[in-house]
């Protein structure tokens, strides 16, 4: 058996080709638990077929967690990238995926172009079966990008009370709606935040989604305001809800003229 030390050198210098090395660590017992770990700690999947050899597509993925059942444990970042020329068919795998993701805690989801992917166009059921994982699969890190404009119906919010282990929190180019909204009802507290970033959203997002951004330590913000002094009192409401635990904060004010 070689040692350990001389496998994860291996591993440094075979990462350039990812398809023949996890392929390796399937059917190898020379790769020990930590050098498996760190091959499959980190997934990328596309609805498309992807044009870097780092990602899957959902029928491959599917593939290998439902054939390897041992590398869904590794399986720690989830990175979940749609794209808007695919067929709702082709989202409908996700419901397949996620049932089989265990021990995920940073999530992030986008559009795999520099275009907006409108979070309409997923089928409501994998809207649902989305918010579900992310809360009950106890989600650390959750980052979701060009999005567009995201909601759910009646009955499907995402009730951010007792969400305790979300700790790092990203929503750029993407407008959460009822998706965020706070069940007034729920008793237990919201999640506490360490680090927030928004982008391209304005200064309700706070209180819409119920977050408690009080301790949050790193806040980064691109916020459209109207021109006007009105603006003005909404900002410093936001920034007096940081305690003395802020130890970063960026500020990018978008400003809209009044016609």
């Amino acid at each position: 058996m070689l040692p350990q030390e001389l496998w994860d050198l291996i591993i440094g210098h075979l990462d350039g080709d990812i398809p023949s090395l996890k392929c390796c660590a399937l059917t190898s017992t020379a790769f020990r638990p930590a050098s498996q770990k760190g091959i499959f700690s980190r997934i990328y999947v596309s609805s498309i077929s992807p044009s870097s050899y780092h990602g899957h597509t959902f029928g491959n993925l599917y593939t290998l967690l439902s054939t390897s059942p041992h590398v869904a444990p590794l399986i720690t970042s989830f990175e979940l990238s749609l794209h808007h020329q695919s067929e709702a068919s082709e989202f409908e795998k996700i419901l397949l995926i996620l049932p089989l993701l265990c021990n995920v805690h940073r999530f992030f989801l986008l559009s795999a172009t520099n275009l907006i992917f409108e979070w309409i166009n997923l089928p409501v059921r994998v809207q649902e079966s989305l918010v579900a994982f992310w809360h009950a699969s106890n989600i650390v890190d959750l980052r979701i990008e060009a999005m567009g404009h995201m909601a759910l119906g009646e009955g499907s919010h995402l009730r951010m009370g007792g969400w305790s282990s979300l700790k790092h929190l990203a929503i750029l180019w993407s407008y959460p709606e009822r998706l965020w909204e706070r069940n007034d009802r729920d008793s237990l507290p919201p999640p506490q935040l360490e680090s927030l970033t928004v982008g391209y959203f304005n200064l309700d997002l706070t209180k819409h989604a119920g977050l408690d951004i009080s301790f949050v330590r790193r806040f980064s913000a691109a916020l459209e305001i109207e021109q006007n002094a009105s603006s003005v009192p909404n900002i410093q409401d936001l920034l007096a809800q940081f305690q003395d635990t802020l130890e970063y904060l960026h500020l990018e004010m978008l400003l809209h003229r009044q016609r």
